[in-house]
């Protein structure tokens, strides 16, 4: 009796399904009989071919214990010797399996032609096969054993039960480092002149950037301009070279993000292509210019009115652009002014009566011509008419640089009516819409006296009030000796089409 409630509370034998370290699911469950705590018995069943035949049996394997019982699965655990033999689609029973009848174990027959062989299905890893060894040797060799073993096969499904019979942690996954703060910055490659050029860059996650710089200058200016870029989405910063910075030829650029760790990380300077009006070639903005100047200059503070000069001057300017040939320039000016010999001057006791009057009003042309891209070479004729008739003059300076960048200007005038004038002046655009030119010129006029020299320090500012209109003022201090000196003022607008 006792016998046949024991078979009938086995039910049919089970599967493994799943091994999860030293436990297997498997579908014994509690309609079977199976309780937690109960011990099940491990089979594997062997499939041989060997002389024509098959033959099948089950093989015990040993014996586990059950952790968890459902009602569809159940988890068992198991000696991790054991578990290093147990595999998928073993067999899982409450009773021991009866073999079967040796008449049953042939299945099948091969034919004639085929040749007989013994063919093994399992396959045991190498990280079990290596943990079999391990787990024979003696305890004093054991432990070192098992240490050179988990270094060996740290990935290996045993590893954890390994790490629990030396009583380490068990190892945690170690998250990768994120990928490093790549940039990847982009632009058109060629832009129309006074049109805002987009700059787009990509990195791995925004959210690691701290702050973001676009850097930019036109063609020929020593430093770059900065503006900030903004986020625009996970992966995309966003920034944009303003128009009026978008001067032909050129416009340099490049990227500087530094990230939440305080890294710096820069793109590559790169060059977008302005063209102009005119075309891809040549520097400056516009085409043609309209200049409008005036200035009062005194020389003698203590005494106003009797050395000193009033200068007013219009000019049209036409940039070609072809080849070397850059610009055209005419002009129309008037000079008037009062002077005398210094030392004539200094010495009376009416000054007045050595000052005169002096003036002319003249026109102009100059030809500028580029040898090369950075180097202007200008030459002007003038013709005019002072108080005593016709008259003439000659000028010429060279530009070191873009007409629209910084440059650095030489020139040398005369004109026998008014004077001489020797030149150097220093023109720099690196404040957006600002530019502002300094000079420094050494001069005789009015030029009663043609060795009464003088030295003048001019500075000239100017404001873009539109892309078109640039205004500013002129402002210096003059000497010619400890007597003669004082200050001038005046003004200049600059219409550009």
């Amino acid at each position: 009796m006792f016998l046949f409630l024991s078979t009938a509370l086995a039910g049919d034998p089970g599967t493994v399904l799943a091994i999860e370290g030293p436990r297997f699911y498997c579908d014994v469950t509690a309609e079977d009989g199976l309780r937690p705590g109960d011990t099940v018995l491990l089979y594997r069943q062997v499939e041989l071919e060997a002389g024509g035949r098959t033959f099948r049996d089950p093989f015990y394997l040993g014996e586990a214990k059950a952790v968890e019982v459902g009602e569809t699965l159940s988890l068992v655990q198991g000696e991790p010797t054991l578990m290093l033999q147990v595999g998928v689609g073993d067999v899982v029973t409450l009773e021991p399996l009866a073999r079967p009848a040796p008449g049953e174990r042939e299945v099948a027959a091969v034919t004639p032609q085929e040749t007989p062989e013994t063919v093994v299905r399992e396959v045991v890893p190498e990280d079990v096969q290596a943990y079999v060894k391990v787990a024979s040797l003696a305890p004093d060799l054991r432990r070192a054993a098992l240490e050179r073993w988990l270094k060996t096969y740290p990935d290996s499904s045993l590893a954890e039960s390994v790490q629990v019979e030396l009583g380490h942690e068990p190892m945690k996954a170690v998250e990768p480092p994120p990928p490093p703060l790549t940039l990847s910055a982009v632009s058109v490659s060629s832009s129309a002149e006074g049109v805002g050029v987009p700059i787009s860059v990509t990195v791995p996650d925004t959210g690691r950037v701290a702050s973001a710089q676009l850097f930019f200058r036109r063609d020929g200016e020593a430093t770059f301009r900065q503006q900030e870029m903004v986020k625009n989405g996970d992966v995309t910063l966003r920034g944009e070279v303003p128009a009026e910075s978008a001067v032909a030829p050129a416009v340099e650029w490049y990227v500087a993000v530094q990230d939440t760790d305080g890294a710096l990380h820069e793109s590559s300077v790169e060059t977008i292509e302005v063209a102009s009006a005119a075309g891809p070639s040549g520097q400056g903005a516009r085409n043609s210019s309209l200049g409008v100047r005036y200035e009062y200059v005194e020389f003698w503070w203590a005494e106003p009115g009797l050395d000193r000069f009033h200068h007013g001057e219009v000019d049209f300017t036409y940039r070609m652009r072809f080849h070397q040939l850059h610009a055209f320039r005419v002009g129309y000016g008037a000079f008037n002014g009062d002077g005398g010999i210094v030392g004539q001057l200094d010495r009376a006791e009416d000054p007045s009566e050595f000052s005169q009057p002096i003036g002319w009003q003249y026109g102009y042309t100059e030809l500028e011509v580029h040898p090369f891209p950075a180097l202007g070479l200008m030459l002007r004729g003038t013709v005019g008419i002072d108080r005593v008739g016709l008259n003439a003059g000659v000028g010429g300076r060279v530009r070191i640089g873009y007409e629209e960048s910084t440059n650095l200007q030489l020139g040398a005038a005369r004109s026998w009516s008014v004077g001489d004038e020797f030149l150097m002046a220093l023109a720099w655009n690196t404040i957006d819409r600002f530019p502002m030119t300094a000079s420094v010129q050494v001069t005789n006029k009015p030029g009663i006296g043609s060795d009464d020299w003088g030295v003048r320090m001019v500075y000239e500012p100017r404001v873009q009030i539109r892309p078109a209109l640039q205004a500013g003022v002129r402002v210096g201090y003059q000497l010619r000796n400890t007597n003669h000196l004082g200050p001038s003022l005046g003004g200049a607008l600059v219409w550009s089409w």
